[in-house]
């Protein structure tokens, strides 16, 4: 469960830094927003972060897991493997979105793209939140069965 708190932990910090730039930028001048994709558009840059800070600390984690003599056994498997490369395939995509929004105003941006891809970004960065949830709740998993030794040699508890 410690890793648990540690990952709730992390993105308890990235939300509440997205959250208080986002009350930073509205507090004088609220933004009449009147959908979702608005919304996302004028906020890219806060929410690429967030999905960087969803996807950020399972990719680490994983790689210090992988490089240490003692816990290297808790990255074995083939759902470590595609779970890193999926959250690493997220970070690069929240890290190209964080660019393109730094480099734009909202207003070109959002003439320039479609309503499909403000709801394919918010799948985007779901996905990364399922995703990394998932790398917590099968570490917790990994370790549990690594400390009863009757589950890892395939007996029944």
């Amino acid at each position: 469960m410690e890793n648990l708190a540690r990952w709730i932990l992390a993105q308890a910090f990235g939300l509440l830094g997205t959250l208080a730039v986002v009350f930073r930028d509205n507090y004088r001048m609220p933004l009449p927003v009147d959908s979702l994709g608005e919304w996302m558009v004028h906020f890219a840059p806060q929410t690429s972060a967030l999905g960087l800070t969803l996807a950020l600390w399972p990719v680490s984690d994983l790689l210090f897991r992988a490089c240490d003599r003692e816990r290297h056994w808790q990255c074995l498997g083939d759902s470590n493997r595609w779970l890193g490369a999926m959250l690493l395939m997220f970070l690069c995509a929240h890290a190209a979105v964080l660019g393109l929004a730094a480099m734009s105003e909202p207003a070109t941006l959002a003439g320039a793209l479609q309503p499909n891809v403000f709801h394919a970004y918010g799948a985007a960065l779901a996905a990364t939140a399922l995703l990394s949830l998932a790398y917590v709740a099968r570490l917790e998993f990994v370790i549990w069965r690594g400390h009863n030794p009757g589950m890892g040699n395939g007996a029944s508890p």
